[in-house]
C-alpha cells in the first residue's frame, strides 16, 4: 500500500505455497516465492539484495518447463533469523515472449493452489 493507504499495485497478488522452483541464476541461490502477480514477485532469500539490483531469476514448474525472467529489486527487509524478504518488479513486460512467461508461472502457481484445495 501507499503512503496514502490505497493498493499501488495494478495486479492481484497471488499467495504461493510451493508448486514452482525458483534459483537467481546470478547467485545460483534458490529463493522461496511468497507471492506472485503479472507484475512481480515476493521472494524470501537467504542471501540480501539491494534495492535497484537487476537479477535473472530461473522458474521450474512442476512439469519441468524452465522459464527465466529478469527482474529488478523493488525494496527489501531483513526478518527474524536473518532471511531477507525482496519484493521483485519483472522486467521487459509488454513484450509477446515475456508476458507469456508470466502467465505459466502464475498459470502454475494456480494450478498448485487448486490441487491443495
Amino acid at each position: 500500500m501507499g503512503i496514502d493507504g490505497r493498493e499501488r499495485r495494478r495486479n492481484p497478488r497471488l499467495e504461493v505455497n510451493g508448486g514452482v522452483q525458483v534459483v537467481s541464476v546470478s547467485r545460483e541461490v534458490a529463493v522461496s516465492v511468497l507471492n506472485a502477480s503479472r507484475d512481480g514477485l515476493l521472494i524470501q532469500s537467504s542471501v540480501p539484495y539491494s534495492a535497484g539490483q537487476t537479477d535473472s531469476f530461473r522458474f521450474i514448474t512442476r512439469e519441468g518447463d524452465p522459464i527465466a525472467l529478469h527482474a529488478r529489486v523493488v525494496h527489501t527487509m531483513t526478518i527474524a533469523g536473518g532471511a531477507h524478504l525482496i519484493g521483485l518488479e519483472f522486467l521487459n513486460r509488454g513484450t509477446h515472449t515475456v508476458d507469456d512467461a508470466i502467465e505459466q508461472i502464475l498459470s502454475a502457481y494456480t494450478a498448485t493452489l487448486d490441487r491443495g484445495r
